[in-house]
């Protein structure tokens, strides 16, 4: 379903911030499917999250939560500024999370390191923040490597740098992890 022209051109108003509560509400106009609006410029793209993809409403919410932190704040701030920011505005809505949440690595069932994730919520959903330029694809390997590692199925990587929020939702399509011992696997 489409927007309205009236909802649209309200949207591409300069100034126009985006709150949680307006960015759920144009998730559920268009059917469930937004996960992004390009808050900061004339191009209001809307991205699909695929419903059949698990996690898919977690993964919404956490984004809206992270577009209504970029809408406030814009760019320009140091990663750990999101990373409070993102924590309060999860908080409101009710999410359940821990932040920087230690997480062991193995290999053939030894632990051979440790990293902290920015955000596991749900125990589920692996959130990596960024407040670089752009992307490239090494952070996207890097967020990969890291659901592998923690054996977990579904994560964002999420970057607050630019002009515009930009995401990422990765997905560990191999789940080799369980035969080598991470005691996540046994959540």
């Amino acid at each position: 379903m489409a927007l309205g022209m009236s909802e649209q051109s309200r949207l591409k108003s300069p100034g126009t911030k985006l709150n949680l509560e307006v960015w759920l509400l144009i998730y559920s106009r268009v059917g469930g499917d937004a996960a992004c609006l390009n808050c900061d410029s004339f191009d209001y793209r809307i991205s699909v999250i695929k419903r059949e993809y698990r996690y898919s409403e977690l993964t919404a919410k956490v984004i809206g939560c992270a577009m209504t932190v970029h809408s406030a704040l814009g760019n320009g701030f140091q990663e750990v500024i999101y990373q409070r920011a993102l924590e309060i505005e999860m908080s409101d809505a009710s999410l359940s999370f821990s932040r920087e949440h230690d997480m062991t690595v193995h290999y053939k069932g030894r632990q051979v390191g440790s990293r902290r994730v920015d955000f596991l919520v749900a125990d589920a959903i692996s959130v990596e923040l960024k407040a670089i330029t752009r992307l490239e694809d090494v952070h996207l390997a890097q967020a990969i490597n890291y659901l592998e590692a923690y054996d977990l199925e579904v994560g964002l990587l999420i970057n607050f740098g630019g002009r515009s929020l930009e995401f990422k939702r990765v997905a560990n399509r191999q789940f080799r992890q369980k035969n080598q011992g991470n005691p996540l696997s046994e959540l």
